[in-house]
């Protein structure tokens, strides 16, 4: 998919001299404060020109919607980063989403996501993953070797979906693993 190269392509300085942040929530995710604009605002402060809004993708279901934005926001959620692209013409802002893999709803991410509303990327945020039928929680259900062999599985599977431009939270198995021995 051409979309997730080309937001890499761009990059040619060094990675140490880097100036740029893909991954941004708005107060629709009921985790965050502020909105596009904002975030913007103190990037560009801060010498951040490239910077992306990636919010937590809403589900048609309304799936975990206590930690994401509903699906009927998404509209607003584009306007705010054309509001804010507009305000600070300097800067380079993409429209993206944080996203959970759901392998069901792959055609959803395509012609709603990339489609619809023409987003620059997807970030794959696996917070949840699936054990069989159901969708266990990363942050509390990572406490053995079989979990944590089933999160990296459904980790791996979604990173070659090709959909997603890089990996949030990859830090969650240390942090869900921890206390206890590595085996």
């Amino acid at each position: 998919m051409s979309h997730i190269r080309e937001l890499w392509q761009d990059q040619s300085t060094d990675i140490t001299e880097q100036t740029y942040s893909y991954h941004n929530h708005t107060w629709r995710c009921k985790h965050a404060v502020g909105d596009a604009v904002d975030y913007v605002r103190k990037a560009v402060l801060g010498g951040v020109l490239d910077i992306g809004m990636s919010d937590h993708m809403p589900t048609h279901d309304g799936r975990w919607s206590h930690v994401r934005m509903e699906l009927d926001q998404m509209p607003d959620y584009i306007e705010a980063i054309r509001h804010a692209q507009r305000t600070f013409p300097e800067a380079r802002i993409r429209a993206g989403l944080e996203c959970e893999y759901l392998p069901e709803e792959r055609s959803f991410y395509e012609d709603r996501f990339f489609g619809r509303y023409q987003l620059d990327y997807l970030v794959l945020g696996m917070h949840y993953y699936q054990v069989g039928d159901l969708w266990a929680d990363g942050f509390s259900s990572l406490t053995d070797t079989e979990a944590l062999r089933l999160f990296t599985n459904h980790c791996i599977f979604a990173m070659e979906s090709g959909l997603f431009s890089f990996v949030a939270h990859a830090d969650i198995l240390g942090c869900s693993y921890a206390g206890k021995e590595w085996d």
